[in-house]
């Protein structure tokens, strides 16, 4: 299996507290990773060192390009008169494709109008 992100021994830290001391993990394609725990144990602040640290530190490595990676946030300002579906927030952060899952045609359409 082709990995595609390797952590070693990355401490997290906010401001003066460390949340995460020397972790280590891999994660290869066609695998689903889950991060779990409690509210303000760390989960969000670990991704954003992780990804913050594209291939500027030496205790995280990437074998992909950055435009491979997606970061959907827990939270998102988005005004109530503009409701999103799943579909459409997802679609925000896309770089290359406009809406994967619908059609050549309707794509076409959307180009239009």
């Amino acid at each position: 299996m082709k990995k595609i992100l390797k952590v070693s021994n990355l401490d997290v830290k906010l401001k003066e507290r460390t949340l995460i001391e020397r972790l280590s993990f891999d994660i290869n394609s066609g695998t689903l990773t889950c991060i779990t725990g409690e509210n303000g144990v760390g989960k969000t602040t670990m991704i954003k060192t992780i990804l913050k640290n594209f291939k500027k530190d030496n205790h995280v490595k990437f074998y992909i390009k950055r435009n491979q990676v997606q970061y959907v946030p827990q939270l998102r300002n988005i005004d109530d008169d503009y409701p999103l579906m799943v579909k459409d927030f997802i679609g925000l952060g896309l770089q290359k494709s406009l809406l994967p899952w619908i059609s050549k045609k309707k794509k076409k359409m959307l180009l239009i109008m």
